[in-house]
């Protein structure tokens, strides 16, 4: 199995649309789409009363909202197999390669910021509370807080160190 993770600039919905049509046009069969993925495989499939070997495969087209700007979506690309599943999948990454690389620097700067060392404490002013109306012993509130800030810092530090290499 191959996956591929695109970043584009347009609803994940609409992403979903094109990347139906794309895959229709590359003479795939849609098997199944919601507005947020579309699955794909060779037609016919290959059932015993073919004579020749089919090419197998299959894949799947995903897309989630970017957090902080949710007109863009995050796109995985899935494919098991080889033939025609996996050319087409392969054409659709290459298709969008250099649009997703420059959306993937502007969400990189968008989420640099995010987990910052400073902006921790009101964050934890608001996970407290939520916390709290959970009815948490201060004992387990204040380990919960704990694991929440050394993931945050961990964050932090990914995200710093992806802008960094962008």
């Amino acid at each position: 199995m191959r996956e591929t993770v695109l970043l584009l600039d347009q609803p994940a919905a609409g992403a979903i649309a094109d990347a139906a049509e794309f895959l229709s046009r590359q003479g795939l069969q849609i098997t199944h789409q919601t507005a947020y993925s579309v699955a794909f495989a060779t037609p016919g499939g290959g059932g015993p009363a073919r004579q020749e070997t089919p090419e197998l495969g299959a894949g799947q087209i995903a897309a989630v909202p970017v957090q902080l700007r949710p007109q863009w979506c995050r796109i995985w690309v899935t494919v098991n197999g080889s033939g025609a599943v996996a050319r087409a999948a392969e054409a659709y990454v290459a298709a969008h390669q250099e649009r997703s690389e420059a959306v993937a620097t502007a969400v990189r700067e968008l989420e640099r910021g995010i987990y910052d060392e400073a902006r921790w404490p009101a964050y934890e002013a608001t996970l407290r509370t939520t916390l709290q109306g959970q009815g948490l012993d201060p004992a387990a509130l204040e380990a919960r807080l704990a694991a929440f800030k050394k993931r945050w810092l961990a964050l932090g530090r990914k995200a710093a160190g992806s802008a960094e290499a962008g």
